[in-house]
């Protein structure tokens, strides 16, 4: 993880634990962890995982078509 990044991290934990009030500021760190690690599944799931099996395709314009699962079929998922 490059050090900006690390960065960005302490600055959201520490702004959201100064703005939240004091009932709730310990749970803060648990909370950034957890939408962190949330933010992290998604682009792994709904989008690095369908572009690089194909199941995400650019459009004829340059764009990249959206993932739908509801679009998927069990034979689509298993036809690798």
């Amino acid at each position: 993880m490059a050090a900006s990044r690390r960065n960005e991290i302490l600055l959201a934990g520490a702004g959201l634990m100064v703005l939240a009030p004091k009932l709730i500021r310990s749970r803060v760190p648990c909370a950034l962890a957890a939408g962190f690690a949330l933010l992290d599944l998604y682009g792994m799931i709904f989008v690095a995982l369908p572009y690089y099996t194909g199941l995400i395709v650019h459009k004829s314009n340059g764009f990249l078509a959206a993932f739908d699962p509801a679009r998927l079929g069990l034979s689509e998922l298993l036809n690798f």
